[in-house]
């Protein structure tokens, strides 16, 4: 099986710690870094989200999930046909149900950024329960067409489109926010979330991204008590769903043995970003 992935993408350096232990080679499994334009030529390959939307629109037929979801995160060859799927949001919804106990559905949920990842975000907290969601953004009106295109899915949700410098101004009433917003985006933007006023105690922050390994609105959840699920461990049950899911449907594990977090951490310690 021929397993590929686009360097420096979002995921990449979970795919490059896969590749870099020995139990994931083997004669039968190879992982490489590879041009997006170049996916056809894979067995298994992994899709930025900036990419998903010109990639789904190379398939007639998708996976329920991505027709759920809207999304495709891999494509992997069966019966000797590509099929689009979507992993990450299985991996997000196992981690939420982990975290259930101390949230609270009936409050807001918060969701910052915009694309692909905040889109498959706010599908599985409506899958979860969540009913009233504040869609953060630097420019609202950028988000309105699929602001739009949720609400007539899904009857009765009360989805609000709002600027980031208004979260300063949000009462005590919200049960999570999931970050999507990468590391290198506005500064103003990532301090207004990490100001946190808005979101009730107990309650949870998601960070999406690996890396870096330290941020402002992780740092700032931890000093005032509030649950976290930071981007390492989301990345590692994303692994788990990979595993899973590809030796149901093709037959053939990805990679062998158990991913620490411990391990991914030193791995990623090696990488200049995360330092």
């Amino acid at each position: 099986m021929k397993i590929g992935f686009v360097k420096d993408s979002e995921n990449s350096s979970l795919f490059e710690f896969i590749a870099s232990r020995p139990e994931s080679s083997s004669s039968s499994v190879t992982w490489s870094a590879a041009s997006i334009e170049n996916f056809q030529d894979f067995d298994l390959f992994f899709i930025p989200s900036k990419d998903s939307e010109s990639i789904l629109k190379k398939f007639t037929s998708v996976s329920s999930t991505v027709n759920l979801f809207g999304v495709c995160d891999l494509v992997f060859r069966q019966n000797g046909r590509l099929w689009p799927d979507n992993f990450l949001s299985e991996a997000l919804k196992r981690k939420l149900i982990e975290k259930e106990p101390g949230l609270d559905t009936r409050a807001l949920a918060y969701v910052a950024g915009s694309g692909p990842w905040a889109e498959t975000a706010l599908r599985v907290l409506i899958h979860a329960g969540f009913s009233k969601i504040n869609w953060v953004t630097e420019e609202p009106k950028d988000v309105q067409k699929a602001a739009r295109h949720l609400q007539s899915k899904y009857f009765g949700i009360d989805l609000r489109l709002m600027k980031n410098s208004d979260l300063t101004l949000q009462p005590s009433n919200g049960s999570v926010l999931v970050n999507t917003l990468a590391a290198n985006s506005s500064e103003q933007f990532r301090q207004d979330l990490a100001y946190l006023n808005f979101i009730q105690r107990p309650g949870l922050i998601v960070d999406f991204w690996i890396e870096p390994l330290e941020n402002q609105l992780l740092e700032e959840s931890n000093h005032v008590g509030l649950q976290t699920l930071d981007g390492v461990d989301l990345a590692l049950e994303y692994a788990s769903v990979i595993r899973e899911e590809i030796q149901q449907k093709m037959g053939v594990s990805p990679f062998g043995g158990a991913l620490s977090r411990e391990d991914f951490i030193s791995f990623l310690k090696t990488r200049p970003l995360s330092r």
